[in-house]
């Protein structure tokens, strides 16, 4: 089975920081997380199944996603490396 993992970004945390300081140079796309973090695909690797991560991953207000697949989420291997998706709203022809 195949999944479309998507990715947000992180706080900005300074790690070490106390009391927590926040920067925006500090921020990273980090795994998202709960029901609206991953999608399934059918078995094909197409050009349609990658649009529709893209088109899946602004719709939900993620910044990037994965692709995995494996005989569950649990044990899934990444296949295709991240891809970060450009946040402005654009139409799909």
């Amino acid at each position: 089975m195949k999944w479309a993992r998507f990715w947000a970004n992180s706080t900005g945390y300074v790690a070490g920081s106390a009391p927590p300081r926040f920067e925006k140079s500090c921020v990273r796309p980090t795994e998202a997380c709960g029901d609206r973090a991953v999608i399934r695909l059918d078995g094909r690797n197409s050009a349609a199944a990658l649009a529709l991560c893209r088109r899946e991953c602004r719709a939900r207000g993620f910044v990037g996603f994965t692709v995995i697949a494996g005989e569950s989420l649990l044990s899934a291997a990444e296949r295709r490396a991240y891809e970060a998706v450009s946040t402005a709203a654009t139409k799909a022809s």
